[in-house]
C-alpha cells in the first residue's frame, strides 16, 4: 500500500475511526463551519446544478450551502412482531407485552455513540468472555442511567437491588438429598451397565 491521503465521507457516529486509531491509518476529521437550519435548506433548494459533471457546478459558489453535516437523531428499528405482541387488538391488553411504549420513550443521544464504540473498542482487546459490544452498551447505560429516566416513568424498586440471602436448613438439606439422590442414580446406572450380561439382568429383561 501507499499509504496515500484519501478524502471521504463517512456517518458520524460511526465505530470506523476507533477502529484505526492510533494506528497509521487514523483518520482526521475536516472540519467545516457549522451547520445550520438556511444551509441545510440550501443544498436542498439551492441553485446547484447536483448531475452536472463540473465539479463547479455540483458544489456551487454560494457559501450559504458550506457547512458541516447537521447532527442527526438515531432512529430505532422494531421487529413486526415486537409491534404486534405490545399493539395488536388480537392480543387481549391484560398479556399485552408493555416494552414496546418503554423502548419507544428510551432516547440516546449521538454524542453517546462515539464513546461506546471506544469503550467497545477497549474492551475486545482484554475480554475475551463476554461479547464487549454488550458489555459496553450496558456498562454506558449503567453509568448514565439517569439520563434514560428522565423521560420514563420507573416503578419504585426499579432497578433491582441485589441482596446476598442467608441460606436457611431447608435449602442446605435440599441441596445434600438431591445430591445423594443424583449419587445413588449414577451408581446404580454403572452398575446395570456393568452387569448387563449377568443372567439375572438378562432374565428380568424378559416381558
Amino acid at each position: 500500500a501507499t499509504k496515500s491521503d484519501v478524502l471521504m465521507w463517512n456517518y458520524s457516529p460511526d465505530s470506523i475511526p476507533e477502529r484505526y486509531a492510533n494506528t497509521d491509518y487514523q483518520l482526521q476529521r475536516v472540519l467545516f463551519p457549522e451547520s445550520t437550519g438556511e444551509c441545510e435548506q440550501f443544498r436542498v433548494e439551492g441553485d446547484l446544478d447536483k448531475c452536472s459533471a463540473d465539479p463547479e457546478k455540483r458544489r456551487g459558489s454560494d457559501s450559504r450551502g458550506s457547512c458541516d453535516y447537521g447532527v442527526k437523531p438515531i432512529k430505532k428499528v422494531f421487529s413486526r412482531g415486537f409491534l404486534t405482541a405490545s399493539t395488536s387488538d388480537d392480543v387481549p391488553k391484560p398479556i399485552r407485552n408493555p416494552a414496546f411504549e418503554l423502548v419507544k420513550l428510551l432516547t440516546v443521544s449521538p454524542y453517546a455513540m462515539p464513546l461506546i464504540f471506544q469503550d467497545w473498542k477497549e474492551k475486545g482487546k482484554t475480554n475475551t468472555i463476554f461479547d464487549p459490544r454488550r458489555e459496553a452498551v450496558c456498562e454506558y447505560v449503567y453509568e448514565n442511567l439517569d439520563t434514560f429516566t428522565e423521560s420514563i416513568v420507573i416503578p419504585n424498586g426499579y432497578p433491582r437491588n441485589m441482596k446476598d440471602a442467608d441460606q436457611t436448613i431447608l435449602s442446605t438439606a435440599g441441596i445434600v438429598i438431591g445430591s445423594l439422590a443424583f449419587a445413588t442414580a449414577i451408581t446404580t446406572f454403572s452398575f446395570v451397565l456393568k452387569w448387563r450380561n449377568l443372567r439375572v439382568f438378562k432374565m428380568a429383561q424378559v416381558g
